[in-house]
C-alpha cells in the first residue's frame, strides 16, 4: 500500500483494494461454488497498467488444490472506484 500511495497519491487505495477483493470473491464463487476468504487471495496491483492479478490459495482443507490466477482491471477517478475480473469459460476449477 505504501508503494502504491507513493506512486499514485490521488487514488484511495483502501477503497480500491476492498473493491478488488469483492471482484475476486464474485468471480471465484460462481466459477467454483466455494467461498474464498481475504487471507486466501494475494492481490498484485499494476498501477501503470491499471490491472490486478489475484492468486487464490484456499486455506480451508476442503478447498485445497492448485492455486488459481484471476486477472482483472481497475479504475479510480474522482469519487469512483471500479474493479472487474472476467473468468474465461474454458477455465473451470473442479468442484470438491
Amino acid at each position: 500500500m505504501r508503494r502504491l500511495r507513493a506512486t499514485e497519491p490521488g487514488v484511495c487505495w483502501g477503497r480500491l483494494l476492498f473493491s478488488m477483493e469483492e471482484a475476486v470473491y464474485k468471480a471465484w464463487y460462481p466459477a467454483t461454488g466455494r467461498r474464498v476468504d481475504f487471507e486466501d487471495a494475494d492481490i498484485e496491483v499494476d498501477a501503470a497498467a491499471a490491472s490486478l492479478t489475484a492468486r487464490i490459495i484456499p486455506s480451508r482443507p476442503q478447498n485445497r488444490g492448485e492455486p488459481a490466477l484471476l486477472k482483472g482491471r481497475w479504475l479510480a477517478r474522482r469519487n469512483l472506484v471500479v474493479s472487474a475480473i472476467a473468468v474465461p469459460k474454458t477455465v473451470v476449477v473442479p468442484r470438491a
